[in-house]
């Protein structure tokens, strides 16, 4: 088993320090509605083009490299509009385990 050290820091998200990968649920859409965490990681992180390149369906990660740390998209539903299932959830999060080993 790998070893790793897990840290929980309490501080905005998007300002976390760059030797941080960063990780959010969003919808297989890619929606970015104006406001969201998504909207937020669009503007400061852009390059959703590269995203949208990716196979994306629902129970998979969505990988973006961004200067020296990945960001990962956790794909947990299809539309916007709908509820995130600990089912997807938990999928997404072994395919982000699997990208990280």
């Amino acid at each position: 088993m790998h070893q790793f050290k897990l840290t929980e820091m309490k501080t905005n998200l998007l300002y976390a320090p760059e030797s941080y990968a960063l990780a959010h649920a969003v919808s297989a859409d890619l929606n970015t509605m104006k406001g969201t965490l998504a909207w937020q990681f669009a503007v400061i992180f852009g390059n959703f083009e590269e995203l949208s390149k990716q196979p994306i369906t629902v129970g998979n990660v969505a990988v973006m490299e961004h200067q020296s740390r990945f960001i990962y998209f956790l794909v947990t539903k299809e539309n916007v509009y709908e509820t995130t299932t600990y089912n997807t959830l938990h999928a997404a999060l072994i395919c982000m385990r699997e990208h990280m080993v």
